[in-house]
């Protein structure tokens, strides 16, 4: 063989060990903002080819400041308060609701013929039943208690592939540590489903347990979630519906798609990804426990939802949280399903029309609990070094939101915005600036017209009254140019480079308990854009 030969083979083997081993230690590498980037990459069916392009194709660089400002977070948000629901609350026996088509507890399970016994008079048994679950009894709550080696299919007569539905359970994992995660984990149609726990610990003494995902909209519910005082013994409390998830009382999820995945069965331990073996995906076979679980065939409404948590809190002694500061995001938007997609700068008026056209159906949303109290866009590939100019095609909003309020919001919309024509940039930001008197904003998506010429914003403000004597106005932050360097490649935040230059990075937080009541288009002195916003406190407190 000709040396030459021999040394470029010598040369594509060293290239691809370097990869490989980059490949491996990503996680590690990345810091939190990055890894919370890259989750949401992994958590969507991955083939032999795209774990091939994974090997070979260049990562986003890292944000150097990503591990500085997890930290400035976490110091900022005051320790989570939790109250026990009053003896006298208003609340309803689940097994009253309309709908109920499997009903499941500890009392229900045959352990003899290993099935278990659906209670809710329909005959939807789970009789697809791995290993040998046993019933216990500590603290006087019975519960079936399974380990990492057994799990539970729930017929699929209690979630039909695509129908609208609502599981409430009350679970806790016992895993303590890096290795399992899933307790419902979905099985079959590629789901790719989490409710409510998930291997991706970060430093807790036990998995997330606040995370929702479905293939398609991928992560709807963050999933990395910490609060004071929860340990390993505690029940929690899940409310899931296909475009929405509740934890211990709260709204965890956000502003979701319609192109959310069910699975075949809802499944414990006992779904797609707890049972791969020798895939990339970590094991995630937890040991668990299940005190009880309920289907419905529709998505129950909040009134309702929010009688069921009170009856079963007290039943189980599950204590609400208050006021808690929750991370949300709009997941990842894929323009036109193309991940490399590029959107490169525009240069103002009708040339801008597309980048308008990509924040369709992006934006935020706490729920009618909620409002919001920090919120920035981010456009994914945008670092100055990228090797992906213009982007990804990836764009998100993430925003922090108050839970807890009293419910119910008034829903508003600014005026129509012709994209397609030439009038200033400046011109068409200023009519999408978003306003609440005496509320806080509780949510915002864009929408664009039937024929892609228009675009407006829809929203809504929170009917929980604010301090109108406690609001102060605040400039946006501007992550990488106050926050350290050049690191972004657009820095100068020109008005007529299109709305996804302009939003990119500007960060609205209010901080310090309060909460946004508007967003508006600004200028520095420079000319770049700077957006505002009004800070308040909740009459309450």
């Amino acid at each position: 063989m000709k040396p030459a030969l021999i040394g470029g083979i010598i040369f594509v083997m060293v290239i691809l060990i370097i990869a490989v081993i980059s490949f491996r230690s990503e996680d590690d590498a990345k810091p939190a903002v990055e890894e919370e980037e890259v989750a949401a990459q992994e958590e969507e069916p991955v083939t032999q080819e795209d774990q091939a392009k994974a090997m070979t194709e260049p990562t986003a660089p890292v944000n150097e400041e990503g591990e500085e400002e997890k930290k400035e977070e976490e110091e900022a948000a005051p320790p989570v308060a939790t109250e026990e629901v009053a003896a006298d609350e208003p609340d309803t026996d689940p097994t009253k609701v309309n709908g109920l088509v499997g009903h499941y507890t500890a009392e229900s399970f045959d352990e003899r013929a290993n099935v278990w016994k659906d209670k809710s008079g329909n005959g939807n048994d789970a009789d697809e039943v791995k290993g040998e679950p046993e019933v216990v009894e500590e603290n006087g709550v019975k519960f079936l208690l399974g380990g990492s080696t057994s799990g539970v299919r729930f017929p699929s007569a209690v979630l039909t592939n695509g129908r609208k539905y609502t599981m409430i359970a009350v679970t806790k994992i016992n895993s303590t540590g890096g290795g399992g995660g899933r307790l419902f984990d979905g099985y079959g149609n590629g789901a790719n489903y989490v409710s409510g726990f998930h291997w991706r610990s970060h430093g807790a003494k036990f998995p997330g347990t606040g995370g929702a995902h479905r293939t398609g909209t991928s992560w709807i519910a963050h999933y990395d979630l910490k609060i004071t005082g929860l340990n390993v013994d505690d029940w929690i409390l899940t409310v899931d519906q296909k475009h929405s998830f509740r934890w211990n009382g709260i709204q965890r999820s956000g502003l979701t798609r319609p192109v959310a995945v069910a699975p075949n069965q809802m499944s414990i331990n006992h779904g797609d990804y707890t049972q791969t073996e020798g895939s990339i995906w970590r094991q995630q076979n937890p040991e668990w426990s299940a005190a009880e679980v309920l289907f419905f065939n529709k998505e129950l409404d909040l009134n309702t939802i929010r009688k069921i948590e009170a009856h079963l809190m007290k039943k189980y002694k599950i204590k609400r949280s208050m006021r808690p500061r929750v991370n949300v995001r709009n997941m990842w938007k894929y323009e036109k399903g193309a991940y490399k997609q590029t959107l490169d700068d525009c240069s103002g008026g009708s040339t801008c029309a597309e980048q308008f056209r990509v924040l369709d159906q992006t934006g935020a949303d706490c729920g009618e609990e909620g409002a919001i109290s920090d919120m920035y866009f981010h456009r994914h590939g945008s670092h100055k070094n990228s090797s992906i100019p213009g982007g990804n095609g990836r764009v998100w909003y993430q925003s922090t939101c108050v839970q807890g309020l009293q419910p119910g919001r008034t829903t508003k919309k600014t005026s129509y915005v012709n994209i397609a024509d030439d009038t200033s940039m400046e011109s068409k930001y200023k009519k999408f600036d978003m306003t609440c008197r005496g509320g806080a904003l509780s949510n915002f998506e864009w929408e664009k017209s039937n024929d892609g010429s228009r675009m407006r914003i829809n929203y809504g403000c929170s009917n929980t009254p604010v301090n109108e004597d406690s609001c102060r106005e605040i400039d946006a932050y501007r992550d990488g140019l106050e926050g350290g360097g050049e690191r972004y490649r657009n820095n100068e935040r020109s008005p007529n480079l299109g709305p996804l230059t302009t939003m990119d990075l500007q960060r609205l937080r209010c901080g310090n308990g309060q909460v946004l009541t508007s967003v508006r288009y600004a200028q520095a002195e420079d000319g770049s854009v700077r957006y505002k916003g009004t800070c308040c406190n909740l009459q309450d407190e």
